[in-house]
């Protein structure tokens, strides 16, 4: 039991955990991750929308650290 905990933590959480710190600290490149292909004119989001983005980033890492301390503790 202590294994699949340590399998699901490793492999499931903190890659989940790094992309939305990266979220956090980088708004812009991890907004445009997988679109910049799609922008041929140097098109830069709005502040707003960096913003909103870093919001969302930190509300999911509230979420996924309370998930992983439920599980770590259950």
């Amino acid at each position: 039991m202590i294994f699949t905990k340590l399998l699901l933590i490793t492999f499931v959480f903190l890659p989940i955990i790094i992309a939305l710190l990266h979220g956090i600290i980088n708004p812009k490149s991890s907004f445009l991750l997988g679109k910049i292909w799609k922008i041929k004119n140097e098109i830069e989001p709005t502040d707003f929308v960096l913003d909103l983005h870093k919001i969302f980033c930190i509300a999911m890492l509230i979420i996924v650290i309370i998930m992983l301390f439920i599980m770590i503790i259950s």
